[in-house]
């Protein structure tokens, strides 16, 4: 059996630049050859030892160890075929992998950039917007208490309601501003919205008598005027306390209003 043709081929195809297609072809074709030489092996030994068929022991032997010959020589080279099968396989499935990895990652690329802008434009924006209209609440708060008789029929709601198309706040519909805590976008175990946790006025009060407890201090000077500002601190935080009451009891009488408003009417 003639094996060249197929050896010269397989040299070939490991020294050059070829398809793991082409490779396993090849592949299949030295495991074909390989058994055919085996058989051919076999068959010129069994000839070989029957004088009858082999008259000249000389030739006879030639030719078994030929054909043994040829079949170890396909043995020799599978291996590196194999191997080179292998990483040529290796190296397409990266090259795939590579290319099916490029539109997800400039897509990724794209949503960073897209998150980074809009995040840190919502991180600036929406804490000065709540600033502005927690200011404007304690205006409209304002006004709705000193409002002159004739005025009750002027709903001066907030900014949050009219945008939402809300008459009042409820449990199923709080205020977005209380609700949200946003992370800072380069320190996100702080957050940029609240600043500062809100605490009751009696939990404020409880902490200041825990951490400061009264000690007695000569009347100086400066002790009456530490003693002002603390006085002015205190009474600035009680009146947004009453500020904060207020306004919860202008949300439960919006809410009462709006409860009669859609009440049926009687008879029907």
């Amino acid at each position: 059996m003639n094996t060249l043709p197929l050896e010269q081929k397989i040299i070939a195809a490991l020294g050059t630049d070829t398809t793991s297609a082409a490779l396993e072809t090849l592949l299949n074709e030295a495991e074909d050859a390989i058994v055919a030489a085996d058989e051919s092996a076999k068959l010129e030994a069994e000839r070989a030892l029957d004088p009858v068929l082999s008259p000249d022991p000389v030739e006879a032997r030639t030719a078994m160890e030929a054909a043994g010959f040829a079949a170890d020589r396909l043995r020799t080279l599978r291996p590196r075929l194999q191997a080179r099968l292998f990483d040529l396989q290796a190296q397409e499935r990266l090259t795939q992998w590579n290319s099916d990895a490029d539109a997800p990652e400039a897509r990724r690329d794209a949503l960073a950039a897209e998150l980074r802008e809009v995040y840190q434009d919502f991180q600036t924006k929406i804490p000065d917007l709540f600033t502005r209209i927690a200011a404007n609440d304690d205006e409209l708060s304002s006004l709705v208490r000193s409002r002159p008789l004739g005025a009750a029929s002027r709903r001066l709601l907030s900014a949050e309601l009219v945008a939402r198309g809300l008459e009042s706040f409820s449990r199923e519909q709080p205020p977005l501003g209380k609700e949200l805590a946003l992370p800072d976008w380069r320190q996100p175990t702080q957050l940029a919205w609240p600043a500062r946790p809100r605490k009751p006025l009696s939990v404020l009060m409880a902490e200041a008598i825990a951490f400061n407890p009264p000690q007695p201090r000569p009347l100086t000077p400066q002790y009456g005027a530490e003693r002002a500002v603390a006085v002015a601190a205190e009474q600035e935080a009680v009146a947004r306390f009453y500020d904060e009451r207020a306004r919860e009891r202008q949300a439960r009488e919006n809410a009462e209003v709006q409860q009669h408003a859609n009440r049926p009417a009687a008879g029907t």
